[in-house]
């Protein structure tokens, strides 16, 4: 049998809070991604990283960065970690979801053409072996 995935995106001009989630065991044959976006014309691009984020999240790709900090995880939160020069990198890894720019500062992927999905996100979805 096959899954079921589902995503919504919902934008707006403000920040909403969304109620708890219902218990995991609810969506055993269905996934669900919501995404609270930016209704905002600028946000365009923020909006579109985020939402692939989630939805691979469906697919079963983990998160890449650090809970507590927000920061990538090394190296399989780095879009390029064989980089000679670790920083800035040019890109972030989808699932980490921002571009380091140094050991403690990075910033949100302007637009999805700026993330690559890494090759531990790929073996998660089923992209490779």
């Amino acid at each position: 049998m096959g899954l079921t995935t589902y995503a919504y995106l919902r934008c707006t001009t403000t920040q909403i809070s969304m109620p708890v989630s219902p218990t995991p065991s609810a969506f055993r044959k269905v996934f669900l991604g919501v995404v609270n976006g930016y209704g905002d014309a600028s946000y365009e691009g923020r909006n579109n990283v985020v939402l692939a984020h989630e939805m691979l999240h469906t697919l079963g790709a983990s998160d890449k960065y650090d809970a507590k900090t927000n920061q990538a995880r090394y190296p399989e939160g780095y879009a390029a970690p064989e980089q000679s020069a670790l920083y800035p990198q040019n890109r972030a890894e989808l699932m980490a979801g921002r571009v380091p720019i140094s050991q403690y500062v990075s910033k949100m992927p302007s637009k999805l053409s700026r993330t690559v999905v890494g090759e531990m996100t790929a073996r998660e979805i089923g992209w490779i072996e």
